[in-house]
């Protein structure tokens, strides 16, 4: 990222990457650049069934009512040839239908069991700094293509609430 220390709003997120390293020299296998290029601020890399899972949220906590979400944010899955793959993403600004009301907030947080059962915690913050969002769980296989969560995962629980 670049910009002003005083000021986060005038900062630029880039991709995040992933650099491919060998493993006895620790040294870049693809010419000493990035391997691979990510959404913005991943927070999160998983290896699960011979990919890797990343989560990326590129901040943008705004604290406001009605809620703003970060219509980047998503999951990515990353295969060890370095092919990125778009999994979930939130609803984007022009998905205003209400049946999109639950895809309306940032992709926070993803867990994979061992048996490939995923589970998703999607959520923004309110003006009153509580944050809103839901639990979702989905096969970790049934997340293909850039949708969203709504589509490929179920809600466990109604809003959560902290």
């Amino acid at each position: 990222m670049s910009g002003s220390p005083s000021n986060p709003a005038n900062y630029t997120y880039y991709n995040s990457i992933i650099v491919k390293l060998d493993p006895g020299t620790l040294t870049p296998v693809s010419g000493g650049g990035p391997s691979a290029s990510l959404a913005p601020n991943v927070f999160d890399l998983q290896y699960y069934g011979g990919s890797f899972y990343v989560t990326a949220d590129p901040p943008r906590v705004t604290f406001q009512t009605p809620i703003k979400w970060n219509y980047t944010s998503r999951i990515q899955k990353v295969t060890t040839g370095l092919t990125v793959t778009d999994l979930v993403r939130p609803a984007d600004s022009t998905e205003t239908d209400p049946e999109y009301d639950n895809d309306k907030f940032d992709i926070r947080s993803l867990a994979i069991l061992e048996d490939g059962t995923a589970y998703i915690i999607n959520g923004s913050y309110d003006s009153n700094f509580a944050f809103k969002g839901h639990l979702w769980h989905a096969n970790i296989a049934d997340l293909t293509g850039d949708d969203l969560l709504s589509h490929t995962a179920q809600i466990i629980s109604g809003v959560l609430t902290s």
